[in-house]
């Protein structure tokens, strides 16, 4: 895990106790408290508002307290602050719909009332998953001579988080945290994965601590509904039809340690064998051949034109390789305070596979990386002085890459290349991003069936004046591009991040694109905002009065075009949006999203505008 993971706060938040008997009040009706887990309700209660909830616990049992609060369609948790949670292990894990919220006292306290600040946000997918990750790898599979033809597989369950053995990582998990907490071992001796503490310790540091909650949240819902094995790459079936070779009923319960499996199959011994975990959906997950599991997300990055430090101690400067880069794919709700989410393996400085990603949701893929100058003022950076992680994050440069997983099980290719190496007139240097990215399923956008698809991105970050313009067009000139404002200089704009966001969130209806016409009375180019009046929406021959003004919104891969009606044929062409002014008569072609429940205006994003110039008048 990367030293720069956000401790797993903001999203997957930490600990709690409180009030009364799960007694619900405030302005969300669809809002809901359930206990989960054999827990109860007994002294819990909330208070909701349109966007912020308040979850309050009074004497916490020693055995914990787990809850549900389900919220809205489309609704889920952002970010969260706890009150008077010392003493106690928490969790928060928001899902599609609801937050999963448990607390646990640690042994020996009795904290106090307890709360939890809880704001809302668009809900992430979720869904069971099998245990994916390096860490999640099967290790112990030992293979024997059963005698008479048959062969004896034995290995040790698998699934990092899942503290009780119960085969789910959930909420329940915290418990074992607290009655180990503080427990030592050596985790190298003969003999140490017969300790409970091995096992619950998540991290593997040694310790039984706080830090042990992180891999509930990075793996909550992974399950182990049996185990598939094969002989010679060919499956063994099941006694079910499509069910696993081995279901978790066949399992050999211990006491404080996760079950064993034992397997005699037909076979020689000189045969090889591997065996891997499987959901309720029979997706498979880590196995004992080393592979860490089913990829979401292939992205190759190449980054060039200056040196580059050393991402963890900000020295030994040079060129593009190990030790240079850290890549993580994060939820952009909150670009400065965001998780990351799935499992990342740097399989080279220049490749890295992610694992367990929501799919069908906005997730940035972002690059880490300290360049030796200042991309700003061009100053070379100063290392000498440098102690611990909180001074090399001032030094670090994050670039993002917005990327959404399709449904299915295939993975999104990103190919990345970054060149920080121009000199900007302004200052410092220009960051140039092109990216290629190779999508599973059919484009929507054509009316051809495919089985993949490409969508190529360049993009240029003006560090000094933090602009970001995309090159839409495809003429390597970037001055006649929109240039929108990047204040996280990651070369995604605030607008694009809120287009993606929009896309995301469930209140909104699927696209319903449209053409209208108006005249431009206000432009802001930095801010992605045109307002225009008299606007009318072309419904054939009909034209339907809009909300006058009418403001629209548009991201850096907004093209903008010229026609100019002439006595001949008309001439179109690309135009610098800087020479929109008002007055301009325009065609816009947007989408717009509309909320159901009608509590939000429409909102209406712009995919191309058109200024039309009529010289035949």
């Amino acid at each position: 895990m990367s030293i720069y993971k956000t401790f797993f706060a903001a999203l997957l938040l930490l600990v709690l106790s409180a009030c009364s008997t799960g007694v619900l009040t405030g302005v969300l009706p669809e809002a809901r408290l359930a206990a989960l887990h054999s827990s109860s309700l007994d002294g819990v209660s909330v208070s909701t508002s349109a966007e912020t909830a308040t979850v309050r616990f009074f004497a916490i049992p020693e055995s914990g307290q787990f809850v549900r609060l389900s919220l809205p369609a489309g609704q889920s948790v952002s970010a969260s602050s706890w009150a008077g949670a010392e003493d106690t292990i928490k969790l928060v894990v928001p899902t599609a719909g609801a937050a999963d919220i448990g607390i646990v006292p640690l042994p020996g306290s009795e904290p106090g009332p307890v709360s939890l600040e809880l704001e809302f946000g668009p809900a992430p997918r979720t869904s069971s998953i099998p245990p994916v990750g390096d860490y999640n790898v099967i290790t112990d599979l030992s293979i024997s001579d059963a005698g008479g033809g048959g062969v004896t597989l034995e290995w040790t369950q698998v699934n990092t988080g899942d503290y009780d053995f119960n085969s789910e990582v959930n909420l329940a998990d915290l418990v074992p945290i607290a009655l180990h907490f503080g427990e030592t071992y050596d985790r190298q001796a003969t003999g140490a994965a017969d300790l409970t503490e091995y096992w619950v310790d998540g991290d593997g540091n040694g310790e039984v601590n706080v830090a042990d909650v992180t891999p509930i949240g990075l793996n909550y819902s992974a399950q182990v509904s049996g185990y598939n094995i094969y002989r010679e790459d060919q499956l063994i079936p099941g006694t079910q039809p499509g069910g696993p070779t081995v279901p978790t009923t066949e399992g050999i319960m211990r006491a404080g340690l996760p079950p064993v499996y034992s397997k005699t199959v037909t076979a020689l011994i000189s045969d090889t064998f591997r065996v891997a975990p499987v959901d309720a959906e029979g997706i498979e997950g880590a196995d004992s051949s080393g592979n860490a599991g089913p990829v979401d997300l292939l992205a190759s990055i190449n980054i060039d034109g200056q040196l580059l430090l050393d991402i963890l101690n900000g020295q030994n400067p040079g060129v593009f390789g190990p030790g240079k880069i850290t890549t993580r794919v994060i939820d952009p709700i909150e670009i400065n305070n965001s998780i990351e989410l799935g499992d990342v393996t740097q399989t080279a400085a220049e490749l890295a596979e992610v694992r367990n990603l929501p799919r069908d949701q906005a997730l940035y893929l972002q690059f880490l990386y300290i360049p030796a100058v200042d991309l700003i003022t061009g100053d070379p950076k100063g290392t000498a002085s440098i102690h611990g992680t909180s001074a090399l994050e001032d030094l670090i440069v994050v670039t993002s890459v917005p990327v959404r997983i399709p449904e299915g099980t295939e993975p999104v290719e990103v190919s990345a290349t970054i060149d920080i190496g121009t000199a900007n007139p302004a200052g410092g240097y220009f960051t140039y991003l092109n990216t290629v990215m190779t999508i599973p399923g059919d484009d929507p956008a054509t009316p051809a069936v495919e089985t993949s698809y490409t969508i190529a991105t360049n993009k240029r970050l003006d560090n000094a004046n933090g602009l970001v313009a995309a090159d839409s067009d495809q003429n390597e000139d970037y001055e006649d591009e929109a240039q929108l404002a990047d204040d996280d200089l990651d070369c995604a704009s605030e607008r694009r991040r809120e287009h993606e966001l929009d896309d995301d969130d469930d209140d909104y209806d699927e696209r319903n694109e449209i053409e209208i016409e108006g005249i431009v009375s206000a432009f802001d180019e930095a801010a992605g905002m045109i307002t225009l009046s008299g606007a009318v929406l072309e419904a054939g021959e009909l034209e339907i009065p809009l909300p006058d003004p009418l403001t629209l919104y548009f991201d850096e891969l907004t093209r903008f075009e010229e026609r100019i009606k002439q006595e001949g044929d008309d001439e179109e062409r690309d135009i610098d949006p800087s020479t929109i002014t008002a007055g301009d008569k325009v065609e816009v072609d947007l989408y717009r999203l509309s909320d159901d429940t009608g509590l939000l205006p429409d909102k209406y994003w712009i995919e191309k505008i058109d200024r039309r110039i009529d010289e035949t008048e």
